[in-house]
């Protein structure tokens, strides 16, 4: 091996590297958020006898992810090692993508892109935040990355085993996010415009096998996914629309934390890279026609199926983040006879990233959310305030959520060892329903405090627009002490129904205690009527 293969290889171990330690910096600081919560109860709940109402795991579009995290819990559910999940995919990511572009950009300058592509995916204030937090896209990036690579392996070279490979991790892609589908519906359409026949022949008969496969999931996601439109479960998801095409690509460059002016600073240096290294790679790259279509038809897709169904997550695009990245790459690569220029192009990436990251480890989120960062909010201590609840709960309280974002950790926190008995009271809990009989009440809707005669519904948010007209007399009191949880989404009629909960109690209800955890409030209440 010579010299200069051995520093490669440093510069490239010393990337992931660099890499693993962003993503494990304070991993554990706080609890499990909503999406945490619910994949590791989903996990928790899952068998083989009740798969069959799966309805819970498709609101989360992942059919194979409750099983794998079933498979990790079994050595511990500590936060951090539950979050160490994700941290695997996101390093292995990492070195995948170097793979991955070497392949793509070729022998001329492709380690030396392929170099800048994996450093650039190793800081990624977007990929980092998902490598981070127990879900599926980080899991799902790393097998959209090897079913790129193994197609590009089919393509070149003959063996049944690349082949094998390619099927099983872009199976693993669909099973994992089922809006993954678009992401092999792009490499389907690049493979239709080979023009060997040979090779399209064969990897048409793979994407067959992988049709045929995909045909339960099919099946199970048209079930369901009525029950999950009819819900309003996916009423958070914003609308597309061509500015938001360009906040989805600026989440790909810097993340969700960065402040208005160095946004706008991001956005220029990527988007001019990134049309930069179009051009230069349209001549250069033998599959630049692949690059092209992963970046542009999924977020077209998502334009154009958003106007008909909630779709345009900004996550729900992350598989584009490597074509794009190696975009970005060889533009920046391209400046190679002019140190000068690279140089200012590298300090503008790296001083924007270092604010980006600074405010993510900081718990910082500078825009708002709607706009910059749809379903993404700042980390609260849950498990802290859930602990403080059950370390004085009495038999008899009921505790009571304004907000279902306190909801699920709470009942993951308080009963860890939940059933799969209690599975089909978990998934109504999620359709807003009821949580009582799993665990001796110790979560329940507030909105139990009110005869149900009185409710058209379970949905607790939606009694707030009711709560100031509430006749005192028609309470329930069948318990003794309310605990109040109180938080809220950050839209600004969500605090306001949660903030006419909170006046309620304090006006009809007398106030024991109350303690700050965070953004989250914690009152006790006396259930004596204020008359």
């Amino acid at each position: 091996m010579s010299a200069l293969v051995r520093k490669h290889n440093l510069v490239l171990f010393l990337i992931v590297l660099l890499g693993y330690f962003l993503r494990t910096y304070d991993l554990g600081r706080y609890g499990l958020w909503f999406d945490e919560s619910a994949s590791v109860l989903g996990a928790k709940l899952l068998t083989f006898k009740n798969i069959k109402d799966y309805g819970f795991f498709l609101t989360n579009l992942s059919f194979v992810f409750p099983f794998l995290l079933r498979v990790w819990l079994f050595f511990s559910d500590k936060d951090y090692f539950l979050r160490l999940f994700s941290v695997i995919f996101g390093v292995g990511s990492i070195g995948l993508t170097y793979l991955l572009t070497k392949e793509i950009v070729g022998k001329t300058l492709g380690k030396q892109t392929a170099l800048m592509c994996s450093f650039l995916l190793a800081i990624s204030p977007f990929h980092i935040f998902y490598s981070r937090e127990v879900t599926q896209y980080s899991i799902a990036f790393f097998f959209s990355l090897c079913s790129t690579y193994f197609l590009l392996k089919c393509i070149k070279h003959t063996g049944l085993i690349n082949s094998i490979l390619f099927i099983l991790s872009s199976l693993m892609c669909v099973y994992i996010h089922a809006f993954f589908t678009v992401f092999l519906l792009a490499e389907l359409i690049y493979i239709l415009f080979l023009r060997n026949k040979k090779i399209l022949k064969k990897c048409l008969v793979n994407f067959l096998i992988i049709f045929l496969f995909y045909i339960p999931l099919v099946i199970v996601g048209l079930f369901h996914f009525k029950n999950i439109l009819a819900s309003r479960m996916l009423i958070w998801v914003p609308a597309s629309s061509l500015i938001k095409i360009a906040a989805l690509l600026n989440v790909f460059n810097i993340g969700y934390h960065l402040g208005l002016s160095l946004y706008i600073t991001a956005f220029v240096i990527f988007i001019i890279l990134f049309f930069l290294g179009v051009f230069k790679a349209r001549k250069n790259i033998e599959s630049f026609e692949l690059l092209v279509i992963l970046v542009v038809l999924p977020i077209l897709f998502g334009f154009v199926i958003s106007k008909l169904i909630p779709a345009f997550v900004y996550r729900y695009f992350i598989f584009s983040l490597p074509a794009y990245l190696i975009f970005v790459s060889y533009g920046i690569i391209s400046f190679n006879k002019n140190n000068f220029i690279r140089f200012v192009i590298l300090f503008g990436i790296l001083f924007t990233t270092f604010f980006s990251l600074k405010n993510l480890y900081g718990n910082i989120y500078p825009l708002p959310e709607d706009f910059f960062r749809p379903a993404i909010h700042k980390g609260q201590p849950f498990r802290d305030a859930a602990f403080y609840v059950q370390e004085r709960y009495l038999e008899g309280d009921l505790i009571g959520h304004t907000c279902a974002s306190t909801w699920i950790p709470f009942v993951y926190y308080h009963n860890k060892e939940l059933t799969p008995e209690h599975y089909k009271t978990f998934n109504s809990l999620l359709s807003f329903g009821r949580f009582k009989d799993s665990y001796s009440s110790t979560i329940d809707y507030f909105a139990d405090i009110y005869d149900k005669r009185e409710r058209k519904d379970n949905n607790l948010i939606a009694m707030g627009r009711k709560y100031a007209d509430l006749d005192i007399s028609k309470i329930r009191v069948d318990f003794k002490r309310v605990w109040l949880v109180y938080s809220s989404w950050e839209d600004t009629e969500h605090c306001q129904l949660c903030g006419n909960i909170r006046s309620w109690m304090l006006d009809n209800f007398e106030l024991m205690s109350k303690a700050d955890f965070g953004d989250i409030e914690i009152y006790l209440f006396n259930v004596i009527m204020n008359k």
